[in-house]
């Protein structure tokens, strides 16, 4: 789970910015070391991957902000593509 130091760094990256193919690609990188390869699904206009469990470093989750990803309780990590 996310502590809370970790939601607080997550505040505001609700801003829907559509991810390039580049940001999709390494966000993925990015998750699949915590989770596994098939931790992942795709709405109309996202891609959800990780789960909403998985541990990431206070630089990954910079760096998928960076890529236009969000964190979406009970979800995971989403791109708007």
């Amino acid at each position: 789970m996310l502590t809370t130091m970790k939601r607080a760094l997550l505040k505001g990256a609700w801003e829907l910015n559509m991810a390039s193919l580049v940001e999709v690609v390494e966000g993925l990188k990015i998750i699949v070391k915590h989770c596994g390869p098939y931790a992942i699904c795709a709405e109309h206009d996202i891609i959800y991957a990780g789960g909403d469990d998985i541990e990431l470093s206070l630089e990954e989750i910079k760096q998928l902000e960076d890529l236009s990803w969000h964190f979406e309780d009970g979800v995971g990590w989403g791109a708007f593509v």
